[in-house]
């Protein structure tokens, strides 16, 4: 035989109806001819009861026919969703398709919309001696006031109201701890002893269909064998609000034979609350008792109680709540740090949206490994990834001293970028600064793997700015935040010549022309793989003595003579220059092309070089 239930039906804060549950009950919006809401009607033709529990025009929110309950021979209810939306579950279980029906053991609660309908057993509060707040908890995302317009609140009388406004400056105290201080759920245990009066405190976080202790202060609170009151979290999670029990012999304790008897024997109140999180769920209890026989067993008020944990509830549940937005901040600051300096991934981390994809003017580094199969192949696999993570990572240190973006490692090569996500002014001379950091980090390096490698490690760095689509590069399943377009292309290519002109540092006109005052060669006029128009590019160097600036100027002199057909000229400056500058690239790459267009006489001479490769 099936079990009795009550339906009880909770609209905002406020009990709206509450009907006995002992045959098939539909729930739904008024039809013509019926009485208004939470009118009970009586099962007609074989049919089941009907509640109505919306006015006839609240046709957006509440079905005709929304809900059916039906209590089942095994102690369930069978809950069929005839409308056209989920059922929402009121304890995380789940919710029920449209046009489906689940079979749920009571107490448990459903989500209709401004609507929560709790289904309990019919002597729930007699037969365990528990009681519940009228109005559900608020989650920290809430904007609802804890007032004394509250219903629980405008119940109470004279006395149990001067009880409360004692308790309520002690127990702010806890909330206010809940936004600066980590050890709140101490506090809160803390206060659930102190402003409460109760014997043991205990914060409970829920770990699936368990009940996890997160903090315990008061007599016994350190008992493993302690386990929390079935009955008083299963109405918990049904009402969603604060819960008071007093256990007596023969309700709910030896004589009921249920779990729960052997721990209630010596209580004389349990009261507990829930902590939701900024989705109304909940995710833990505030859960405190009181033994029988001490000085505050006789004059307790469990309403007032109630009434003082679940506004120490709320602020657990705002602590926790901070907390959680910590460890995301924290998580997206880890992933940030993988590309970015750590202030710009704290940055990141608070405006997210910086990151979103938008065209913008960057600069963009490529620093490469020269000989890197050779070496390789010698070190072994093992070695090998030693090696070259010692030099990523110093390479990696000159681009974050810079404030610029670690886009990607590419086996050998390096990719950075300035200039996105937050606006650079500065952003060429940050990325040029950096690329003569690598070149200037190369002594210590070799210091370690000369030995080993048998020969100097070298690099090359190439460095383009221009315009760029900037944003989440990779795909869905591996983030990759960088720039995409012809100015990246380029940047590559420039690197790739630094090998055949022999310059460790590179950079294209456009970079230059940000450069200010640094110190600049023009080296060449290219064409390079794939990109149509020739680049001007130059040598870019730290060095402020007179003797460098005259031998650039003497060098870039010499390269204007070859691009106006000066053959002879271009070849004896260049010449005399290499006397001091033996296997300078530049000055070798103009000897050579001034004197193989003597022999050629100019015929078909082209002041734009075009490399040999990539």
């Amino acid at each position: 035989m099936a079990e009795a239930y009550k339906v009880r039906i909770l609209v905002g804060e406020a009990p709206a109806a509450e009907v006995s549950l002992d045959g098939p009950l539909e729930l739904g919006r008024q039809r013509a001819g019926e009485p208004g809401p939470y009118e009970l009607l009586p099962a007609a033709d074989a049919g089941p009861a009907r509640l109505v529990i919306a006015p006839q025009h609240d046709k957006d929110n509440i079905s005709r026919r929304h809900l059916t309950l039906t209590p089942l021979p095994d102690g369930r209810v069978r809950v069929s969703n005839h409308s056209q939306a989920p059922l929402d579950r009121a304890d995380e279980r789940g919710a029920i398709p449209a046009g489906e029906d689940d079979e749920l053991a009571p107490p448990f609660a459903l989500s209709l919309p401004s609507r929560l309908i709790s289904v309990l057993p019919a002597d729930s509060d007699d037969r365990h001696g528990i009681h519940s707040l009228d109005e559900p908890t608020q989650g920290p995302a809430s904007s609802a006031d804890f007032s004394l317009s509250s219903r629980s609140i405008a119940q109470l009388q004279p006395s149990q109201m001067r009880a409360l406004l004692e308790g309520v400056p002690r127990a702010l105290g806890v909330l206010q701890s809940a936004v600066g201080t980590t050890d709140f759920l101490n506090r809160a245990c803390q206060a659930l002893v102190q402003t409460v009066g109760l014997d043991t405190g205990r914060v409970l976080l829920r770990k699936g269909e368990a009940w996890d202790v997160a903090a315990a202060i008061g007599t016994s609170a350190d008992r493993a064998s302690w386990r929390p009151s079935r009955h008083v979290l299963d109405r918990l999670l049904g009402t969603r609000s604060a819960v008071w029990q007093k256990p007596q012999r023969g309700r709910g304790t030896r004589a009921s034979g249920s779990p729960d008897s052997a721990s209630l024997v010596q209580l004389d109140t349990v009261v507990a609350a829930p902590l939701l999180d900024r989705h109304e769920q909940v995710i833990g209890a505030l859960y405190g008792e009181r033994r029988k026989g001490g000085h505050q067993a006789a004059r307790s008020d469990s309403q007032v109680e109630a009434l003082l944990v679940n506004l120490l509830a709320c602020g657990v549940a705002t602590g926790l709540a901070r907390l959680e937005q910590e460890r995301v901040a924290l998580r997206a600051t880890a992933l940030f740090e993988q590309f970015f300096t750590p202030e710009l991934a704290r940055h990141l981390a608070a405006d997210p949206g910086l990151l979103e994809g938008r065209e913008t003017d960057v600069t963009v580094l490529f620093a490469d490994v020269r000989s890197f199969s050779k070496h390789s192949e010698k070190l072994g696999a093992a070695e090998t990834v030693r090696w070259i993570n010692d030099v990523l990572d110093v390479l990696s240190q000159c681009v974050q001293d810079e404030g610029g973006v670690l886009v990607d490692y590419i086996g050998d090569e390096l990719m950075a970028m300035w200039g996105a996500p937050a606006q650079q002014p500065d952003q060429a001379a940050r990325a040029v600064r950096a690329g003569l950091a690598m070149h200037a980090a190369l002594p210590g390096l070799n210091e370690r793997w000369q030995p080993i490698l048998g020969e100097p490690l070298r690099i090359g760095v190439g460095i383009n700015s221009g315009g760029a689509q900037v944003g989440n590069t990779g795909s869905r399943l591996k983030f990759k935040y960088g720039p995409l377009g012809n100015t990246v292309n380029l940047a590559s290519r420039v690197q790739g010549l630094t090998k055949y002109l022999r310059c460790g540092v590179l950079a294209t006109a456009a970079t230059r022309r940000q450069l200010g005052d640094f110190l600049a060669r023009r080296v060449v006029k290219a064409r390079v793989v794939n990109i149509e128009e020739p680049v001007d590019l130059y040598e870019v160097d730290l060095a402020e003595s007179e003797e460098r600036r005259g031998f650039f100027a003497e060098s870039q002199a010499a390269l204007e003579a070859l691009e106006s057909s000066n053959f002879a000229s271009a070849a004896r400056q260049a010449g005399a220059l290499l006397a001091a500058h033996s296997g300078d690239g530049p000055l070798l790459l103009i000897l050579a092309r001034a004197a193989d267009a003597l022999v050629k006489a100019g015929a078909g001479f082209d002041p734009v070089w075009a490399p040999p490769g990539k």
